[in-house]
C-alpha cells in the first residue's frame, strides 16, 4: 500500500548479479581499460 493515502500499488524488484571472479591476464588488462574509459570515469 501506497504510505501517502493507502492505495494498492503495483512494484517491481530487481536483484543485482554479483560477478566476484575477476578474469586473467589480457582480459584483466581490457576489463580495467574498459572501466577507465566508461563515462563518468574520472582520469588524473
Amino acid at each position: 500500500m501506497a504510505p501517502r493515502d493507502g492505495r494498492r500499488t503495483q512494484t517491481l524488484r530487481r536483484r543485482l548479479k554479483v560477478d566476484s571472479e575477476l578474469p586473467m591476464k589480457e582480459a584483466y588488462e581490457h576489463l580495467v581499460r574498459g572501466l577507465l574509459a566508461a563515462p563518468g570515469a574520472e582520469a588524473d
